[in-house]
């Protein structure tokens, strides 16, 4: 590490997502675990295997970005649009003006698993796109990142990650580490997906039963860790972080939601869509994270799970705490919840958003409950925080991301003192 390794802090949120137009809404659906899955209406039109999502409307991001930001807006796609003003709202969270950070020592991390869908879903329509003044710029998944980085006058490292659903996890790592070795004073990971397009959601239906929920019932859809599973909704998102060192953050007279403990990411080198069902390889991922600093598997009080809903995904993450905790029964193990019921899948912006949530849980010391989870699957043996809210004092929260291609990442997170 360099002279400047420090404590890094979140200071700033950024949160739009269905229902949500920034990090108050988005606590509030969190902890009093309210549903923002409702019907697409184009999905029925369409007659589409799955017809809910979590869907972003009546949202007006020009009212959510500078000023200096529609010279470059006004002919953006509505994805773009969205990311960008959720960085503007994590910017304005944390208290930062234009200015206040030298603009070679900040950076931006987008997160993304496949880019500008709608773009490309339009285009390959035929939609006429003749008034666009940067059409080349719209389709590439980094856009909303080198656009707000234009807007903000970030001059430091711009880049995106497109690594499916540990995109937002390793986004976040890449800036804790630019910030330890003193790379940068300020990074901004901005984790966006927008997935509510036909073609994918043909395309995950081609998963057959248990991958795409395709009930009917929106407030009820997506039942992580429950015997009566039938898989995941898709959801929009787009979740801005400001990661800043303590150091600064003190200078400034800020304050933060949470401390970014560490960070791990690792590819198991095996199956291609499924992850290891030992428990082994995600519970090392643990110890090894929490070893880096300082603490142990005794130190967790909340784990906020992938939970995506899926037999093999809830499985895992059973299995992961059985192999951290051999000698606990089930009851003695930290809660394990999921976030994803409230705004659905979103993907590669999931890391953002799990991080974001465990952030706000720490600040508030209060854990979200697992909403739908009425029936738990032994084989998950844990608890899920299905009494509501709950007021606990926490130390350590963390945050998993499992993804195709055997990939699997995790972050821990602790109070600012």
């Amino acid at each position: 590490m360099s002279e400047h390794a420090d404590q890094v802090l979140i200071t700033g949120i950024g949160a739009i997502a269905a229902g949500a137009s920034g990090v108050d809404t988005f606590w509030s659906h969190l902890r009093d675990g309210v549903s923002q899955i409702s019907t697409v209406d184009r999905f029925v039109a369409e007659d589409l295997p799955a017809w809910i999502g979590g869907e972003i409307t009546g949202f007006d991001p020009f009212a959510a970005l500078p000023e200096r930001a529609h010279r470059f807006a006004t002919r953006q796609g509505r994805e773009t649009l969205i990311a960008m003003a959720s960085t503007s709202q994590a910017l304005a969270d944390a208290g930062l003006a234009v200015g206040a950070v030298a603009p070679d020592r900040i950076s931006m991390i987008g997160a993304c698993s496949r880019g500008p869908l709608g773009w490309w879903s339009d285009t390959f329509a035929g939609a006429d796109r003749s008034g666009s003044r940067s059409p080349i710029l719209q389709s590439l998944p980094g856009a909303p990142v080198s656009l707000a980085a234009i807007v903000q006058n970030i001059q430091g490292l711009v880049t995106t990650i497109s690594n499916g659903c540990v995109s937002g996890h390793q986004a976040i790592g890449l800036g804790w580490d630019a910030l330890q070795w003193g790379q940068a004073d300020l990074v901004i990971v901005t984790g966006y997906e927008f997935p509510l397009v036909p073609a994918l959601i043909r395309a995950f239906g081609l998963m057959g039963e248990g991958a795409l929920c395709r009930q009917r019932d929106a407030s009820g859809a997506m039942k992580p860790y429950d015997r009566a599973r039938d898989g995941f909704v898709l959801g929009e998102a787009a979740i801005a972080l400001c990661l800043e060192r303590a150091s600064s953050v003190r200078r400034r007279g800020g304050r933060g939601y949470a401390e970014i403990l560490g960070h791990r990411s690792r590819n198991e080198a095996a199956h291609p869509m499924t992850m290891d069902l030992t428990g082994q390889h995600g519970s090392l991922l643990i110890e090894d994270t929490l070893k880096g600093c300082g603490r142990t598997a005794d130190d967790i009080g909340y784990i906020c799970g992938h939970g995506s809903a899926t037999r093999y995904n809830d499985l895992a993450e059973g299995r992961i705490l059985q192999a951290l905790y051999p000698d606990r029964p089930p009851h003695q193990r930290p809660p394990l919840g999921s976030v994803k019921p409230i705004y659905g899948h979103t993907l590669g912006a999931c890391g953002t958003l799990n991080v974001a949530a465990v952030a706000l849980m720490l600040h508030h010391q209060r854990l979200a409950p697992t909403i739908n989870c009425v029936d738990p699957d032994p084989e998950c043996g844990s608890d899920h925080v299905l009494d509501g809210p709950r007021s606990v004092a926490f130390e350590v929260g963390i945050s998993l991301a499992m993804g195709l291609g055997s990939q699997s990442s995790v972050v821990a997170l602790g109070p600012v003192r």
